[in-house]
């Protein structure tokens, strides 16, 4: 997380998360009910955000991921990712929702031909719940993403939690639902 901040924004931090503002929350595995930064603020700010009792309009929340912890257990939608793809989802759904936007990087390339049906390919998540994230990204303020927690320390954590960032620098959340102070 500190080495994708670093990468994202100059700084080695670990961000305030700002749950309880989102309206709608994709996570790549970030374990925030379970062990992640601040499990016991994160439940609450959870239960603000999801829950009938606390908020009039509870937001969504998606969880993609190769395991269902107790945080994708409490998702609206679980996509049974496969292990390692999730920077790809990230990377696409990035690409996806700048092109939405008309905000678009331009990429050329490898960059260029990652897709939602290639990312949906590989992750054997449906192509259709890309596209309906993609769509909630582009339209739902403020959201919210999160990128890998513990469990999905792996060699694509940096990159998932870099595409992450490009995905709320995109759609207006830094500043908002994350502050990488």
């Amino acid at each position: 997380l500190r080495q994708a901040m670093a990468a994202s924004y100059g700084r080695p931090v670990v961000p305030s998360f700002h749950l309880d503002k989102a309206r709608y929350m994709l996570s790549f595995g970030a374990e925030f009910l379970e062990t992640w930064i601040s499990n016991v603020e994160f439940a609450g700010d959870f239960a603000a955000m999801h829950s009938f009792g606390h908020t009039p309009a509870p937001a969504r929340f998606v969880c993609a991921g190769p395991r269902l912890s107790l945080t994708a257990a409490n998702a609206d939608t679980w996509w049974a990712a496969r292990p390692g793809t999730e920077a790809m989802i990230a990377a696409a759904l990035a690409e996806e929702v700048g092109r939405r936007l008309g905000r678009a990087p331009g990429r050329t390339g490898a960059a260029a031909a990652l897709t939602l049906a290639a990312a949906a390919a590989a992750s054997e998540v449906p192509l259709s719940e890309l596209e309906q994230a993609a769509a909630a990204l582009a339209a739902i303020r403020p959201s919210l993403v999160l990128g890998t927690g513990y469990g999905g320390d792996t060699r694509t954590a940096v990159a998932c939690w870099e595409a992450a960032n490009r995905l709320n620098d995109l759609v207006g959340n830094t500043g908002v639902t994350v502050a990488p102070h």
